[in-house]
């Protein structure tokens, strides 16, 4: 749906709101270490369990933009967790921590970040730095869905060339500050004008 994907867009543009990311963290010390280092930057919901995770996820109270989530969790794993979550948000970006990574892992996570915690160990930056490389990837996919929506635009809103040999119109061709006599429709309609003007003297 263009017409929807572009207004999301630009309300995020022109209104932005801080990311939220819901931290799915069976131990709480980690979870604290976890919500410290993320929330001067992203608003934080936490979660204890996948099952509270899927419940704040169903109440639909704020828009998630990323889940982290372990890979491992008690009664369901990770990516099951994330797939649930998929289908209230379907844009939902992923960022796992694994205290390894086997074959298995990697199947189930890609394309999606896995950062391995090494033992007793927390990097605040390398999980911040991941969460910021995971929600930019976002945006230039948004950017993507706002080109390809205005091409949209621009095939059922401007008239087709007056002319077998003009190239066709697109939105594009429409710059800020051109004075409208450059667009090949005004220019027409301005040539007609004064050859009616010339016959008329």
């Amino acid at each position: 749906m263009p017409m929807r994907k572009l207004g999301q867009f630009l309300r995020n543009r022109f209104f932005p709101r801080p990311d939220t990311v819901l931290i799915a963290e069976p131990d709480q010390t980690l979870g604290r270490l976890e919500c410290r280092a993320l929330s001067p930057e992203y608003q934080i919901v936490q979660a204890f369990s996948g099952e509270e995770a899927v419940r704040i996820a169903a109440r639909h109270e704020t828009q998630l933009d990323l889940l982290l989530t372990e890979v491992r969790l008690p009664h369901m794993d990770g990516w099951e967790l994330s797939e649930l979550l998929k289908l209230d948000y379907p844009d939902l970006k992923v960022v796992y921590l694994s205290s390894f990574v086997d074959a298995a892992v990697k199947a189930h996570t890609r394309p999606s970040k896995v950062i391995v915690l090494e033992k007793n160990r927390f990097s605040p930056g390398r999980l911040r730095r991941a969460v910021h490389e995971t929600l930019e990837s976002r945006k230039h996919s948004r950017m993507a869905c706002l080109i390809s929506a205005a091409r949209w635009l621009s095939l059922r809103r401007w008239p087709p060339s007056l002319s077998a040999g003009e190239p066709p119109l697109s939105l594009l061709d429409i710059r800020v500050g051109t004075p409208v006599i450059d667009h090949p429709v005004a220019a027409h309609e301005h040539a007609r004008e004064g050859e009616e003007g010339r016959h008329q003297s």
